[in-house]
């Protein structure tokens, strides 16, 4: 009886996700975000770890930054700026091969404690 189930039912639907997904995304992801940290020089007299700072990040497929901008400040002038000197970073990386998409846009948290956890 279980053989007779199968029958007269398609084979599936098949999904096309634009970019190549799975772990060829979250490396690439993990690039544009190491490449920003290492281009953060945070302010050295700055006594407030909890400060943190967001930005959003528009790369094209071929690693051109096409838009970065803070989208929520620390409140902090010398945190916000050592961010925005960050952020003039002209070119990440290129896509993984197979990525399907144009850009992509990612979301950043400049953390103080972190960076000083890191070194």
């Amino acid at each position: 009886m279980t053989d007779k189930l199968g029958q007269g039912l398609s084979s599936g639907t098949s999904i096309d996700v634009p970019g190549p997904g799975g772990e060829a995304y979250a490396d690439y992801s993990q690039v544009v975000k190491s490449a920003y940290h290492a281009a953060w020089t945070p302010p050295g007299d700055f006594a407030d770890n909890s400060a943190s700072v967001e930005v959003s990040v528009t790369i094209l497929r071929d690693g051109t930054v096409k838009f970065a901008k803070i989208t929520h400040r620390s409140g902090r002038s010398a945190l916000d700026k050592s961010v925005e000197r960050a952020l003039e970073l002209k070119f990440i990386a290129p896509f993984p091969k197979g990525t399907k998409d144009d850009e992509r846009t990612f979301i950043i948290e400049f953390n103080l404690q972190a960076k000083r956890l890191m070194g």
